[in-house]
């Protein structure tokens, strides 16, 4: 057969999956032959074990016992009608980049595999729908992946009620920039995943805010700025968590509305533009302390220590910089009493001494504590650590690790602020090491 009659040859999808999961047992013999290799020292024979894709062909190479299969790039265009006998079982079917572009072949696939629970079709440029439309044999779907599809929120709308069961939708790298019209329906699903798509308003991330059992929402890589929620909101009133990283967010104020969301106790919020101008450590003690049922951050669990270290940082910066009708401020002062007030003229320095900890890295890891102001400006910080340690401080770089409980270590960049603004408190640790 020439390329060019292969190329146009329509593939089934039992063809696909024969191929790919049912190899040719005389060619895996002589694969097995070749797995042996002798070690030229002690002469001894050895196996070596099989990795990847021809690992799992020969583990599943009974079709009747396949629960999840890939066909990514197998240029099925196909179903075969007996699918269902000979593959009673299959659960998960990834169809990635198969060229599909119509819903009936889809929908063909559900009839054959009546146990389907998860279904991939990441690349196939599907055909928009522009109404109502119920695709039959795919009420069990539980999963579905339409990353990359060049798809519009309407299409996913008008296909609604064909997923009655739906709990995950993943619509990634959609240019997705509006609901064309209300979310409504999908009553069961937890999880939505609409990173790397292109929004930018957050009255857009509003309208799901009515999914009844919607606990998972991940909306990094999009261009959000501000997040906006009205106090004793009943919106998004099952969200426990949220992934909002990699946008565009440059205020405080976006991260105390979301302590206005009931259960969220997880977020993702690293690389915005207010996370970034305070540093990674600095701002995990603002986030912590700013949302009260956070119990993971970024990926790192919150602990009770970091917690309270967290919230006697912020109640000190917010009086030291005169952010005191902040909410979440006046509602940790009940817990951890305010600052002390200052007493300009009878206010001795004693009173506003920190113990903190100085490490010099460059000459052996010593470490020294000292008693200093919390209004002490870091470029006087350097002149001090350069006659401690006897270092030329412009030849080195300054970090901070604002308490035992943190597990993040951030580089002090502006000599013009004081230890208050990075937050620091006591026992706080100064890291000195070479550029």
């Amino acid at each position: 057969m020439s390329e060019k009659e292969d190329a146009s040859r329509e593939i089934s999808f039992l063809e696909a999956l024969t191929e790919r999961y049912n190899p040719n047992y005389e060619q895996l013999k002589r694969e097995e032959e070749e797995l042996f290799f002798t070690n030229s020292v002690t002469k001894y024979t050895k196996k070596v074990e099989m990795v990847g894709m021809e690992k799992i062909g020969r583990k599943q190479s009974d079709l009747h016992n396949l629960v999840q299969v890939s066909l990514m790039d197998a240029k099925v265009s196909l179903i075969d009608q007996d699918i269902g006998d000979k593959c009673p079982n299959l659960k998960e079917i990834d169809m990635t980049r198969n060229e599909w572009k119509e819903w009936n072949i889809v929908e063909s696939l559900g009839f054959q595999t009546k146990k389907l629970e998860i279904l991939t079709l990441n690349g196939n440029l599907m055909n928009h729908i522009d109404s109502p439309l119920v695709l039959n044999h795919l009420s069990g779907l539980k999963v579905l992946v339409l990353n990359r599809c060049q798809l519009n929120w309407n299409t996913i709308q008008n296909v609604e009620k064909s997923f009655p069961l739906l709990e995950e939708l993943h619509f990634c790298f959609n240019n997705l920039s509006s609901f064309e019209d209300k979310v409504e329906g999908f009553n069961n699903l937890h999880l939505i995943n609409l990173d790397n798509n292109s929004i930018s308003d957050w009255s857009q991330v509003m309208r799901l805010s009515k999914l009844p059992s919607l606990q998972k929402l991940m909306i990094s890589d999009n261009a959000i700025s501000s997040v906006e929620l009205e106090e004793g909101t009943e919106d998004f009133s099952s969200l426990k968590s949220l992934s909002i990283s990699n946008n565009k967010i440059d205020s405080w104020t976006s991260i105390d509305h979301l302590n206005r969301l009931k259960k969220l106790d997880t977020l993702r919020c690293l690389s915005n533009p207010i996370i970034e101008s305070h540093g990674i450590s600095l701002s995990r003690q603002f986030v912590i302390a700013r949302i009260k049922l956070l119990n993971n951050l970024n990926g790192s669990a919150v602990r009770p220590q970091e917690r309270f270290d967290a919230e006697k940082a912020f109640v000190k910066w917010s009086f030291s910089n005169d952010s005191v009708q902040n909410a979440r401020y006046l509602e940790l002062v009940t817990t951890h009493g305010a600052p002390q007030q200052e007493k300009k003229e009878a206010q001795t320095l004693a009173e506003d001494l920190i113990n903190v900890r100085i490490t010099d890295m460059v000459g052996g890891s010593e470490t020294i504590s000292k008693k200093l102001p919390s209004s002490l400006m870091i470029s006087n910080f350097k002149i001090l650590c350069s006659r401690l340690f006897k270092l030329d401080m412009s030849n080195q770089r300054l970090f901070l690790k604002v308490s035992k409980s943190s597990p993040f270590v951030d580089p002090i960049e502006d000599d013009s602020r004081n230890l208050s603004y990075y937050g620091v408190v006591e026992d706080s640790e100064f890291i000195i090491e070479n550029k």
